[in-house]
Parts: C-alpha cells; structure tokens; sequence
C-alpha cells in the first residue's frame, strides 16, 4: 500500500496531465467537426494543449537532466537506466516515425484530392445544376406571384 501512494505521489501529476491533454483532444477533434463553435473554443483549446504538451516536455527534460547527473555520479543503477530508456525510446519512437509518416502522406494526398481536375469539374456542374434549380424556382415563384396578381386585379 506504501508503494501505490508513493507510485501516485511520483507520477500522479504526469497521469493526470496526460489525461486532461486526452480529454482536451477529444474535444478539440469534436469542435473541428461542428463548424458553429469552431471558433470560439479552437483557440482556447489549442494554446490549453501546447501549454499541456510544454509542461510534459519540461518534465521529461527534467528527468533526463537527472538521469545525466546520476550517470556523471556513477549512481548504482544508473547505466542500466540509461540503456532501458534507450531501448525504449527506439522502441517507442520508431513505429510512431512510421505512423507519422503514413498519416502525412495520408493527409497530402486527401488535399491534393481536393484540388484535382476532377473534382473540379465535379464542383462546377454541381453548381451549375444548384444555379439551373435556384433560376427554375424563381421562375416558378414569379409565375405564381404574376398569376395571383392577375386574379386579384379581376376582383
């Protein structure tokens, strides 16, 4: 039981940050799909996050501060530390480089989609057909419009 609360004294700020970023990113991911409250929490989400992801970098610096030092002090331990956080940043960071990797290409090619002839082309009848529809309503509604008129002038 000693080991839990000094485990939550030693990492329950990091824990607890993490989550909140996970949370303000959630929101963030819904606010980008409703356009109405878009810009009035984007802003204010996105700097609650870089201060978020800046305090986490502070911490992680802090801590590969100290391992440094304790490795200079030749700290029983300390070599062995250096090593596991090695290995596990290669190991962490290079399937996060791939998966960077992917989603960029992913992302670059949806907007050069976007801008392809043939959604172009796609874009311009849809708003010439919109512009046929809208002249056609008109037409319709001065029709009416003059056939009422018409009615009443004979009362």
């Amino acid at each position: 039981m000693n080991a839990f609360f000094r485990y939550l004294k030693q990492y329950g700020w990091l824990t607890l940050l993490s989550s909140l970023l996970l949370i303000a990113l959630v929101i963030m991911s819904q606010t980008l799909q409703n356009a109405s409250s878009f810009a009035d929490t984007y802003s204010a989400l996105l700097f609650f996050t870089f201060g978020g992801v800046s305090l986490l970098l502070f911490i992680l610096f802090r801590t590969v501060f100290k391992l440094v030092r304790q490795y200079k002090r030749k700290v029983p331990g300390s070599k062995v530390t250096v090593r596991l956080t090695l290995i596990s940043t290669l190991l962490m960071s290079i399937p996060t480089a791939i998966i960077f990797y992917f989603s960029l290409t992913f992302i670059q090619q949806g907007i050069n989609q976007w801008f392809d002839v043939k959604t172009e082309v796609a874009l311009d009848n849809a708003a010439s057909l919109a512009r046929i529809s809208l002249d056609n309503k008109t037409r319709d509604s001065l029709n009416f419009t003059l056939s009422i008129a018409k009615a009443n002038r004979d009362l």
